[in-house]
């Protein structure tokens, strides 16, 4: 007893570790406080209670801690019990245990480690108590005979914990969670439904990739992100509620959720690449702000209607869209991107709240290029006037807008895009009071009958008014100053230019390319100031040059008067006059 009590004093002083076995069990000793860890156990079989303490050395030893590996690979352990002294579970203590099928967690440990139980695919049953708040990353993984648990004062489940575990249906989680990891329950293909709640302020990407028997999940308020494939291919999950406070949906967040039929409204900032791609049973959308991603909605071939109110709606985001009848496009959409509503063969109906916002979007895809059938207010637009305060339409705007009956520009706009009013074969007439009219603004307006290009107009475009079959009579305001190349080809029913002021019309610079003469007079063949057919002309004092085709093919002309301020005349100015 002397030397064992020499011996005992020698370990304390020096604070050095003894190591013991009993019963097959490995221990390293603490005798300054007369505490044990359980260190190795690999070769136990069948059932194993851990003694709550042991005599060793005439010292009564007190077990506080499983060391991580302890019982690693110890393919013959069946079930365990663990004294109530044990404080900490070490990671890695009972990873690839293939027969174990219970164990209790003693109440006092406050962390499952790292892979704690991970691969110990007979798992069924473990016992966490109210003390465990965190479990650290794949403590679970692979435990795909686990079916439920209760953690109920868990505020961290990190990455992978539960990664696997193929036959888990129940979850009980703790109001005060915080965190849940990336891949935290990836495969868990029996979870049925989920709660996030609210003090979790993101869900982790990969978190629930591939839960195939979810069919509901609850996020509950204060959840601002959810990261890419957090919910990709739950193929059974139905509906989503997202609350209003997430910021964040991240790539293929939802995507190849094919019985997902609700979502709710959506406050997020933004919304990720294919976030919802190929969810085919998704009826409606309503996205109340924020960037709307790349293909978010592609192949959502069941979505018949959407409300869009974001800032972006990404190119491609709704492509494919088969079904889609009703598009809401609120004054908060600034660009729509290239395809974004391309093979949207359904689209009947675009309505709009605000005109002067829809004139102002960059359209790079227009929706209404598809419906055809544009409403304001629930109304559908016949009698179009732009609001007063608009200074630029945008391209393709109103293009292939069939409801159209009549169309007035204000002199208040500045700009007339490119291809703005093309395609409206139903308009009938057209004023236009913009600074420029651009390229084809009026392309294949082919019932168009009357135009009238105010005096405050400048510029019109290329091929402006082309293919306008039906256009009888156009009004040429007496600030023009160039008409570009073809912008009336086609507009073989033309039959009278009207002016206000023949200064002005001498000043116009027509362009001309290959046969296409751009002065609407070469094809109406009559001119008429002041409502008056020109028939002697007497060309105004001042004017100095007479430009190429100015009065070309000017059938109703019998004499010209021209003065001696006039230097030179351009080529075919008077040609084809008879």
């Amino acid at each position: 007893m002397i030397a064992i009590g020499l011996l005992l004093s020698q370990v304390v002083n020096a604070q050095i570790d003894w190591e013991c076995t009993i019963d097959g069990i490995s221990y390293l000793l603490y005798p300054k406080d007369q505490t044990a860890v359980l260190f190795r156990g690999n070769n136990i079989a069948g059932d194993l209670t851990v003694p709550r303490n042991f005599n060793y050395a005439d010292v009564e030893w007190t077990v506080v801690s499983i060391y991580g590996k302890a019982f690693e690979d110890c393919e013959e352990l069946i079930n365990i019990s663990l004294p109530n002294t044990i404080q900490t579970i070490s990671g890695q203590a009972f990873r690839k245990c293939s027969r174990l099928k219970s164990i209790n967690i003693p109440d006092g440990v406050t962390t499952i480690g790292s892979e704690t139980f991970a691969w110990c695919e007979s798992l069924e049953s473990v016992v966490v108590p109210l003390s465990v708040t965190k479990i650290e990353d794949g403590a679970f993984k692979g435990c795909n005979s686990l079916e439920s648990l209760d953690l109920l004062s868990v505020t961290d489940v990190g990455k992978y914990a539960f990664y696997s575990c193929s036959n888990l249906q129940y979850v009980h989680l703790s109001s005060n969670l915080k965190t849940i990891g990336e891949n935290a329950f990836y495969g868990c293909k029996s979870l049925s439904s989920f709660t996030v709640p609210s003090g979790v302020k993101s869900i982790g990407e990969y978190a629930f990739y591939g839960c195939k028997s979810m069919q509901k999940v609850t996020i509950e308020e204060s959840v601002e992100t959810i990261e890419t494939y957090a919910f990709y291919g739950c193929s059974s999950l139905q509906h989503a509620n997202i609350p209003s406070s997430m910021k964040i949906i991240g790539g293929y967040a939802f995507a190849d959720c094919n019985n997902l039929v609700d979502i709710g409204s959506l406050f997020t900032d933004s919304i990720g690449t294919r976030a919802f791609y190929n969810d085919i049973k998704l009826k409606n959308c309503s996205i109340e702000r924020g960037v709307i991603g790349y293909e978010c909605f592609l192949g959502c071939s069941g979505l018949e209607t959407a409300y869009l109110n974001g800032n972006v709606v990404g190119t491609s985001a709704f492509e494919d869209c088969s079904s889609m009848k009703t598009v809401t496009i609120g004054g908060g959409v600034k660009t729509i991107g290239y395809g974004a509503f391309h093979n949207c063969k359904s689209l009947e109906e675009v309505h709009i709240k605000d005109l002067t916002a829809w004139c102002q979007i960059k359209l790079y895809n227009n929706p209404l290029a598809i419906a055809r059938h544009l409403y304001l207010n629930g109304e559908e637009v016949n009698d179009l006037t732009i609001p007063e305060g608009i200074t630029e339409i945008c391209n393709g705007a109103f293009r292939n807008c069939q409801s159209l009956l009549y169309v007035t520009i204000p002199d208040d706009v500045s700009v007339v895009g490119e291809s703005a009013f093309s395609g409206c074969d139903r308009v009938r007439t057209v004023y236009v009071g913009a600074d420029s009219i651009a390229a084809e603004a009026f392309y294949q307006c082919t019932n168009l009958m009357d135009a009238s290009i105010g005096d405050k107009v400048r510029i019109v475009g290329k091929s402006t008014f082309s293919d306008c079959y039906n256009l009888e009579s156009v009004y040429i305001g007496k600030n023009v100053r160039t008409i570009d190349s073809g912008a009336f080809g086609g507009c073989n029913e033309l039959k009278e230019v009207k002016i206000s002021d023949l200064m002005g019309w001498c000043c116009i610079d027509f362009k001309k390319e290959s046969d296409y003469i751009s002065n609407p007079l070469s094809i109406a063949g009559h001119l008429f100031l002041n409502d008056e057919e020109v028939r002697n002309l007497i060309i105004p004092e001042g004017l100095t040059n007479i430009s190429p085709y100015l009065f070309y093919k000017c059938q109703s002309l019998e004499s010209v008067t021209i003065p001696n301020s006039v230097i030179t005349i351009g080529s075919g100015a008077f040609s084809g006059c008879i």
